[in-house]
């Protein structure tokens, strides 16, 4: 069976922090949302070991093959996070306009939901 989210080459994905976990997933408490340990514990158990991460806790470069949207879950001294290219992620980047792209936010929200669903499929 095709999963959804596939994981890229380390260097595959680069950019800017697009959003943290409290924004993709409003129904996490504060103290979940910003458990850099549990956001790692969930990203192994589907993807392996973090790429070598450099400045941040871990990081995993993901393609969602349905949206086409490529971005990385990581963890840095912020936080769980998402990032992504700007000018591939948000509205408008060269004129300022850093609101997600509609499928870009549905693509993390509906990670969020895939990567705490018990059932790992």
């Amino acid at each position: 069976m095709r999963s959804r989210y596939v994981r890229l080459g380390a260097k595959e994905v680069r950019g800017a922090k697009l959003a943290s976990r409290y924004e993709t997933n409003p129904t996490l408490t504060d103290d979940e949302a910003f458990d850099v340990q549990a956001f790692g514990t969930l990203l192994m158990a589907r993807f392996g070991a973090s790429d070598s991460a450099g400045d941040v806790y871990y990081s995993y470069a993901i393609l969602d093959q349905d949206t086409g949207v490529r971005f990385r879950a990581y963890a840095a001294q912020s936080g769980p996070a998402y990032a992504g290219l700007p000018a591939e992620c948000f509205v408008d980047f060269d004129n300022d306009d850093y609101r997600l792209k509609p499928e870009v936010l549905m693509t993390l929200q509906d990670f969020e939901k895939w990567l705490t669903t018990v059932n790992q499929a």
